[in-house]
């Protein structure tokens, strides 16, 4: 619910979810049989791509007269009934702003509606499909920006987001009916991220987190709403992560440094002359830092690698990173671990301070962990994302096998001994990987909680990056898990999920053990975890699952399922 700034009306949304189809999820150690020795059933709304998705409708409450009404920017027969209305956002008091998008996620609609006036109109149409062939991304940040002639601001505005040259790049748009931008507020080859962006109506700047230093960093810039003086608030001469809130009328910030050091918070006061010098520290870690000095921990080097050519023929370049065990020897052989999530406009490769089970696999097992963020993951352009449209997992599994021959020629690697893992996204891109490589680069896997087929996923998350099964039938075929026997090339390899999992269904992994059981193959290890959720939690999973990668890769580093049998 939007209200609009006096309280005059509120915005609502209105959901129809009858024709979705039901998932049945059953739990089988919900309770003990001697309470119930039936399983419990639950029936849960979930469209899959192609399917019917929820109707939806912007309503408008008239708190003066208790009126409701439709808050309509377009004809019956211009408006689709499959459309996403996926940000709502009152531009003073009367007017209001819809973002809408058809179901595939690339053609973009700005809806503006005025609430007094009843009537609303389409103010600009962008439609990516027929131009680059991305998507949009459901966003969330648009920013309101008030009129004040006297201070150079003739009508009421906003905000917003918009690829400008490859980029991600702030646009300021006034009125708010405009079908172009007033002004392009950032430009360059970095991205603007889609959160911390705010206005201070006082001071006419505009406050945002940007790549501008480096993509696997995040700085806080200020730019005037007329384009000029674009600054940082943060000191680009040092690596630093950053993230930021404001106060209500965005005077202070609070800065909260993320990494690659311990973290700490302050707020500054952003209209000072000098906003630093007003810092007040609300925590420092101190101690963090000096116990962390007592460990001999994995060293963490970032580099970047070519994973191809683009049309042009420049070179493609991923972030990645490397974790070496402590007391690293470069002349010893390691084995590698590449550890990949790879969803689109994701990104796992950044300089925040991080202590996690990469780091806990390159201490115990003495190996290498590697994480490239591969074609169709976050922060590098838009050329580098959209390009895995329409046939998710084919250049991200290229990209970690490249990944992988390189890291496999280094002096220090055992190329015997490389294995992949990931959850969710990263199970599938596990899988994948694994199905693309054949047994030629890497010798292991281990995916958890996989999608084996994007038929069998979210309608929404899906169509975006894949379309509709009907529009791209080709696609769904060569996304899908299917070719088993190239899987079975590996040395053997590890599948985990959990049976309560709705998010991504156990009905992937059962419909590829299916595969499996049709195609003979047996050199692989199953571990189910009943009742568990996505999160893998329920029952002591979560500590289970994570003591079972540990141990499974340490076997498999170990040689124990050479020849096994």
């Amino acid at each position: 619910m939007w209200w609009s700034p006096k309280g005059d009306y509120l915005a609502f949304l209105r959901t129809n979810d009858s024709a979705v189809e039901e998932f049945p999820i059953p739990y089988f150690a919900d309770k003990p049989p001697t309470e119930d020795p039936y399983p419990k059933l639950t029936l849960i709304k979930y469209p899959k791509p192609g399917s019917p998705n929820p109707i939806v409708d912007l309503l408008v409450l008239d708190t003066a007269s208790n009126e409701v009404f439709t808050a309509k920017v377009e004809s019956e027969n211009n408006s689709d009934p499959e459309k996403l209305i996926t940000e709502v956002i009152w531009t003073g008091d009367n007017y209001l702003i819809q973002r809408i998008s058809n179901r595939e996620s690339d053609l973009l609609k700005i809806g503006v509606f005025n609430a007094k006036d009843r009537k609303g109109q389409i103010s600009r149409t962008v439609d990516v499909g027929h131009s680059d062939g991305g998507w949009f991304e459901i966003s969330q940040n648009t920013q309101f920006v008030p009129a004040d002639p006297a201070n150079g601001r003739e009508h009421d505005g906003y905000i917003d987001i918009q690829v400008v040259d490859g980029y991600n790049h702030l646009n300021y748009f006034s009125p708010v009916w405009s079908k172009e931008p007033k002004v392009i507020l950032t430009t360059g080859k970095w991205e603007v991220e889609d959160s911390d962006v705010v206005f201070n109506a006082r001071t006419n700047r505009v406050y945002f987190t940007a790549t501008k230093k480096s993509s696997i960093e995040r700085h806080l810039y200020s730019v005037n709403l007329d384009g000029s003086d674009l600054q940082a608030l943060t000191d680009e001469s040092k690596d630093g992560w950053y993230s930021t809130s404001f106060s209500t009328d965005n005077k202070f910030a609070l800065i909260a440094y993320v990494g690659p050091n311990a973290p700490w918070q302050k707020v500054i006061d952003l209209e000072a002359e000098h906003p630093w010098d007003t810092a007040i520290t609300l925590s420092e870690n101190s101690h963090l830092e000096h116990t962390l000095e007592k460990f001999d921990l994995p060293q963490t080097t970032f580099s970047q690698i070519k994973v191809g050519t683009d049309k042009d023929g420049n070179d493609i370049l991923a972030n990645a990173v490397e974790h070496r065990p402590p007391g690293f020897d470069e002349n010893k052989k390691y084995p590698v671990l590449f550890y990949v999530y790879g969803g689109p406009v994701s990104q796992m490769v950044t300089k925040k301070f991080s202590y996690g089970f990469s780091e806990v696999v390159a201490s115990t097992l003495d190996a290498v962990v590697v994480t490239v963020d591969g074609r169709g993951t976050g922060f590098l352009g838009r050329d580098f994302r959209a390009v895995v449209r329409q046939k998710l997992g084919h250049y991200e599994a290229q990209d970690q096998i490249t990944a992988a021959k390189l890291w496999a020629e280094k002096p220090y690697v055992d190329d015997s001994r490389i294995a992949i893992w990931g959850w969710s996204y990263g199970g599938f891109m596990t899988l994948k990987t694994l199905e693309t490589d054949a047994g030629n680069t890497f010798s292991y896997g281990m995916a958890v909680a996989p999608v084996t087929d994007w038929r069998l996923y979210d309608s929404i998350y899906t169509e975006r990056y894949m379309k509709t099964p009907i529009h791209n039938s080709e696609g769904y075929n060569e996304s899908a898990i299917t070719n088993v026997t190239n899987i079975a090339r590996a040395e053997r390899f590890l599948v985990m999920h959990g049976s309560g999992d709705d998010n991504v269904h156990f009905q992937n992994t059962l419909l590829l053990l299916d595969k499996f059981d049709l195609n003979n193959v047996e050199n692989y290890d199953m571990h189910v975890f009943p009742d568990s959720d996505h999160s893998i939690m329920f029952h002591n999973a979560n500590k289970i699952v994570y003591n079972k990668l540990l141990h499974w890769l340490g076997d498999a580093f170990k040689g124990s399922f050479k020849h096994f049998d």
